[in-house]
């Protein structure tokens, strides 16, 4: 998990990040010996200096073979 917190100057614009945080978990599966299958989760966040804030999270999933 990564986080960011930061004591903008008064004035800075509305659109710099006051915080943000991002989490990622991973998960790798071999089958067969040629074949990868893939799954990773991430949640995160952000908050501006004007107060708005978002969110995320989101799914992934990845396929690799090997010839």
């Amino acid at each position: 998990m990564s986080t960011l917190h930061a004591s903008n100057p008064a004035g800075s614009a509305g659109s710099i990040n006051r915080s943000a945080y991002s989490s990622h978990l991973n998960l790798i599966w071999s089958p067969v010996e040629k074949a990868n299958l893939g799954l990773e989760y991430i949640r995160a966040g952000r908050t501006v200096e004007s107060g708005d804030s978002g969110r995320l999270n989101r799914l992934q999933a990845s396929a690799q073979l090997l010839f």
